[in-house]
C-alpha cells in the first residue's frame, strides 16, 4: 500500500486532455503568486480585487469588483497555462522593483494549503468538477480519495455559505436556528455521509495519511463533528437528537482541549482559530456536557453571515453574544472587505457604523476608512491599538464588535494573535492557566 504524505497531482489530468508528462500539477501556488507580485502592481480602482484560480486551463488571475455586496469578475487572464508554456504577459502595470513582492498581499496560509492540495480550486463550482472527475472512477488511490472527500465538503458548505461568488448556487435561508427544510437536511446528510465515507476508507487504508489538520483520523473526527455543527447552526431541533460516537478523538488528543475549556471563566466566549481547536471543543461540550456555559466561536466562521447570526443566539447553556449592529450590516457579502488608508488617525465603531450603513446602499459596496489605530470602548475602558494591515475583513470587524460589547463577559483565546492586523491587540490579553483572556 502506498503511504502518501504529499498529493501526486499529476492524477488530475486524465480528464482534461493534458499529457501526464506536464509539470503544471507540481507547481506551488505560492510560486505563482510570488511571480505575479514581482511582475505587477495592482491598482484597486482599475484592477479590482485579485483572485487566483486553479482551473483545467491553468492558473488564472481573476479581476473582481463588488456590486451590490457581491464580488463579480470582470476579467480573467491565464497566467500559467496547464500546457506548461510558461508565464504569460498580463495587462497590469509592471512592477520593475517599485513595490516589494509579498505573497501575503494576495493569499493567506489557508488558501495556500487548499491550492496545493486540490487539483482544481477557488472558482465557482470547482468542487463539482472534481466530483465529476473522480466520483465514478472504480478505483481511487489515497490522494484521489482525500481530494474527493474535500470536494464533497465544499459541495454542502456552498449550499449554505455565500463563499463561492455564485449566488445562484446557494439556498436562500432566513436567519433562524431551524431554517432548513427536511429535504434540504436530506441533501446535506447525503453529501456529508459521502465525505465522511471517503475519510473513513482512507483512515482504514493508511492511518498515518497526513492532511492539513494532521493524521487522517483527526480529519475524519472533525468531519463527523462538523456535520453536527452544521445541524446545530441551521437545524437546531435536529441537532438535539444527534449523538456523536464515543472515542471519536484519542484521549491524549483531548487533554489540552479539556484544559483550555476548563480555564475559561464562567459564561466566557472562547475563540478558536482552526478546525483542531474548534471541533474537539464542540465534541466535549456535546458528548461529555463539559463547560456548556462557554460560547464557542471560530475565527473564520465569524465572517459568514449565518454563523454570525447563530452566535447571537443561545448555544447550549450559554447566552447569545451581543453585537451593536443588526444583521443588515453583515448579511450576504455586505461589508465583507473594508479598505484602510493607513494615515494617522483613530477608527472607531462610532465612526464606522454610519459609513457601513451608507456603503451597503452603494452599487459597489465600497468602504474606505482613514486611520492607523482602532479605538474600542467597553466596560473595562478604552483600548487603542495599531492596525497591522491595510484592510479589515468581515471576521476582523465582527470580532472587534464582539470585544466592544463584552460587558462583564470575557473573551478567551488558546494563543495570542499571529495575524498582523491584530498583533498589537495582544497587549490587552492576560494569561490564565491554558488560555489568554481579554475583558
Amino acid at each position: 500500500m502506498k503511504r502518501s504524505y504529499t498529493l501526486l497531482l499529476s492524477i488530475c489530468f486524465f480528464f482534461s486532455g493534458i499529457s501526464q508528462s506536464t509539470n503544471f500539477g507540481k507547481i506551488k501556488i505560492e510560486d505563482v503568486v510570488m511571480k505575479f507580485a514581482q511582475s505587477y502592481i495592482v491598482d484597486y480602482e482599475e484592477d479590482g480585487f485579485i483572485k487566483f484560480e486553479k482551473r483545467k486551463e491553468g492558473f488564472v488571475v481573476s479581476s473582481n469588483r463588488y456590486e451590490n455586496g457581491l464580488l463579480y469578475p470582470f476579467k480573467h487572464q491565464i497566467f500559467y497555462s496547464s500546457l506548461d508554456t510558461g508565464y504569460s504577459q498580463l495587462s497590469f502595470r509592471e512592477n520593475k522593483g517599485i513595490k516589494p513582492a509579498r505573497v501575503s498581499d494576495f493569499i493567506d496560509d489557508y488558501l495556500i494549503r487548499n491550492f496545493n492540495i486540490q487539483i482544481l480550486y477557488n472558482y465557482p463550482g470547482w468542487y463539482n468538477d472534481v466530483i465529476d472527475s473522480l466520483e465514478k472512477k472504480q478505483t481511487l488511490d489515497d490522494d484521489e480519495l482525500y481530494i474527493l472527500g474535500r470536494a464533497y465538503d465544499q459541495a454542502f458548505y456552498d449550499l449554505i455559505r455565500d463563499q463561492d461568488d455564485n449566488p445562484g448556487n446557494q439556498w436562500s435561508l432566513k436567519k433562524d436556528v431551524n431554517c432548513l427544510t427536511e429535504s434540504q437536511i436530506e441533501i446535506l446528510d447525503l453529501l456529508s455521509k459521502k465525505s465522511i465515507a471517503c475519510y473513513k476508507k482512507l483512515m482504514e487504508r493508511d492511518s498515518l495519511y497526513q492532511t492539513s489538520v494532521g493524521p487522517i483520523g483527526i480529519k475524519y473526527a472533525n468531519e463527523v463533528v462538523a456535520h453536527f455543527h452544521l445541524m446545530l447552526t441551521f437545524a437546531n431541533e435536529r441537532a438535539r437528537s444527534m449523538k456523536l460516537p464515543l472515542g471519536l478523538y484519542p484521549d491524549s488528543y483531548l487533554i489540552q482541549v479539556r484544559n483550555s475549556l476548563r480555564s475559561c471563566p464562567l459564561n466566557a466566549i472562547l475563540l478558536s482559530y482552526n478546525d483542531n481547536d474548534f471541533y474537539p471543543v464542540l465534541y466535549l461540550q456535546q458528548q461529555e456536557k463539559l463547560r456548556r456555559d462557554v460560547h464557542l466561536i471560530n475565527y473564520n466562521l465569524i465572517g459568514v453571515d449565518q454563523y454570525i447570526f447563530r452566535f447571537t443566539q443561545r448555544q447550549f447553556d450559554s447566552p447569545g453574544i451581543k453585537l451593536s449592529i443588526d444583521s443588515s450590516l453583515y448579511s450576504s457579502r455586505i461589508n465583507e472587505y473594508i479598505r484602510i488608508n493607513n494615515e494617522p488617525g483613530i477608527i472607531s465603531f462610532s465612526k464606522m457604523i454610519p459609513l457601513m450603513k451608507k456603503a451597503k446602499l452603494a452599487s459597489d459596496n465600497s468602504l474606505v476608512l482613514t486611520g492607523n489605530k482602532f479605538l474600542l470602548l467597553n466596560t473595562s475602558g478604552k483600548k487603542t491599538f495599531v492596525l497591522g494591515d491595510s484592510y479589515l475583513l468581515k471576521n476582523h470587524w465582527i470580532l472587534l464588535n464582539i470585544i466592544e460589547n463584552l460587558g462583564s463577559r470575557k473573551l478567551c483565546v488558546p494563543t495570542k494573535f499571529e495575524e498582523p492586523i491584530f498583533k498589537d491587540l495582544n497587549k490587552f490579553f492576560i494569561a490564565r492557566k491554558d488560555v489568554w483572556i481579554i475583558k
